[in-house]
């Protein structure tokens, strides 16, 4: 029976981590002009198309059976857990039924997997594969495999995607793969780390103009050094960051609540924010706040240079799933950042403090927080965070 086990045990893994890399990989050639005619391959239907959409768009099955086997096969499966999980489940699964979000909802569901395999190589993982097809994608759009799609601005200046579907997806990839390092070198990030990604920061800048992205790249740089430079946690720190996921949620959402057009200083902020406020605070007055959300048409300028529509785009995170998705599914998604931050403070893990916070801060201006192939660290969640040398030994074996 234990050998059976052992055989089960082994192959759950090799399954999860197919899973976690099939999904990674598709979703990050979804924002990239690869799959530009993706949307026709599946609206043409066929077995391909069947297949791709069980395996890519909605996989709750393989998921769940997949990490039900993982944590039922374990020399001694512990049974409040199982019970927990299932209740995550079906939690999910009924969210599923309720709002048109698979893309959240299946990486949800894939997240207590994590706890069953090392999470430095998940995230290493993933830090590989998109180093490599950010570079592919860049490559391809600068030698014409792919368009290189621009968009001028008012002001003369021209952005540029490389392509990606937009410029701030592409600024966006850069910025949260910084993150990814950071994560990888930890307190071995020193000043010439912080100076590389400055130059790299700089550059996006200028050819993508994202200044959200960008902004945050320089931010992290600055931080990668003082961290590198200062290695004791800040009583501040252990204090103020597990709170910035429900900060950063509170104010991106007061400021579109009270946004208003005849107080100069909010007129000025959403000016800063192209407008972001002023979108949200129309989608507010006409849909609100629900549990399950609204079908909220959107139309933004990805993967289109110009378009007769007119443009409506809920881009903050926070926004986009308490809108569209509804407030318990940001009430769950909250929930799981704060518990990720307590589980770091806890452990001394400061670098990914930082990290889950500067996301929440990008959170509050677009919406790749939430999204597999940008933020892979929200399987932080059920993962073991001791580092090598310092977790528990069981029989010779990592615990």
């Amino acid at each position: 029976m234990k050998q059976v086990k052992k055989l089960l045990q082994k192959y759950g893994r090799t399954a999860y981590w197919a899973m976690f890399l099939s999904m990674l990989i598709y979703r990050f050639l979804n924002t990239t002009l690869f799959f530009e005619d993706i949307d026709i391959f599946y609206a043409e239907g066929g077995i391909a198309s069947r297949i791709c959409m069980w395996l890519f768009l909605k996989p709750y099955g393989i998921i769940v059976v997949i990490v039900l086997l993982l944590y039922l096969t374990k020399e001694k499966p512990d049974w409040k857990q199982i019970g927990i999980l299932f209740f995550y489940d079906m939690i999910l699964i009924y969210c599923s039924q309720k709002t048109d979000c698979d893309s959240l909802l299946t990486y949800l569901l894939l997240l207590p997997g994590a706890a069953k395999v090392d999470f430095e190589k998940l995230i290493k993982a993933d830090v590989w594969v998109s180093t490599i097809l950010t570079v592919v994608t860049i490559v391809c759009s600068l030698t014409g495999v792919l368009d290189n799609l621009t968009w001028g601005l008012s002001n003369g200046q021209v952005r540029m995607a490389f392509g990606f579907v937009y410029s701030t997806d592409f600024a966006a990839h850069i910025f949260f793969l910084m993150l990814g390092w950071w994560y990888l070198r930890r307190e071995k990030a020193n000043w010439k780390d912080s100076i590389f990604w400055l130059v790299i920061g700089a550059v996006v800048f200028k050819f993508s103009i994202a200044r959200n992205s960008s902004a945050l790249i320089a931010m992290t740089a600055l931080l990668m050094a003082y961290c590198g430079k200062i290695k004791k946690t800040d009583v501040l720190e252990k204090k103020m960051l597990p709170a910035a996921p429900l900060i950063c949620a509170a104010a991106v959402s007061g400021l579109s609540v009270f946004y208003n057009p005849d107080i100069a200083w909010t007129k000025q902020l959403d000016s800063w924010f192209s407008n972001r406020l002023m979108l949200v605070k129309k989608a507010i007055n006409f849909y609100g706040f629900q549990l399950w959300g609204a079908p909220i048409p959107m139309t933004g300028n990805g993967s289109k240079t110009s378009s007769s529509a007119t443009y409506f785009y809920i881009d903050s995170g926070y926004m986009q799933i308490g809108l569209l998705y509804g407030v318990v599914l940001l009430a769950i998604v909250l929930c799981l950042l704060t518990w990720i931050c307590q589980k770091a403070a806890e452990q001394n893990q400061r670098i990914l403090l930082w990290i889950v916070a500067l996301a929440c801060v990008h959170g509050m201006i677009e919406q790749h927080l939430f999204e597999l192939e940008y933020f892979p660290f929200f399987l932080a969640v059920f993962a073991n965070l001791k580092e090598k040398g310092k977790r528990e030994l069981l029989h010779g074996k990592e615990k």
